[in-house]
């Protein structure tokens, strides 16, 4: 980032970032592929970009919406599992960490306060 933004004096999208996670796998203190490992990264990468939003970083794009299938290999869990919903559109705890996220973000944005989110919206 410091050295894009040094040389190109150019505001930063931050996307693709995210982790794999299993839906419904569960651990404490979070293992990896767990969805408490996957919202502790996403924490870790938005303490970052809140920092950096203060000086040039003006947007971010999560990888990905939803799980979806790849070819098999010692990398992936059946597929690409770093969405925030499961490939049938289920949410996982990440999509709630997100939706508190942005509902904040967008109420600092703009000079009037966005309604509460909508309780249906995600179960």
């Amino acid at each position: 980032f410091e050295n894009w933004y040094t040389t190109h004096q150019r505001p930063i999208i931050q996307s693709e970032y995210g982790a794999d996670t299993i839906s419904g796998f569960h651990a404490d203190p979070p293992l990896m592929f767990s969805e408490e490992y996957q919202a502790a990264v996403l924490k870790e990468y938005h303490a970052v970009l809140d920092q950096k939003r203060e000086e040039y970083v003006i947007g971010e794009l999560i990888w990905n919406f939803a799980d979806f299938m790849t070819e098999q290999g010692v990398t992936r869990v059946m597929g690409n599992k770093k969405g925030i919903f499961t490939r049938q559109r289920q949410p996982k705890a990440a999509a709630f960490l997100l939706k508190e996220r942005y509902w904040k973000i967008a109420n600092e944005s703009i000079s009037w306060m966005l309604p509460a989110p909508c309780s249906a919206c995600l179960p």
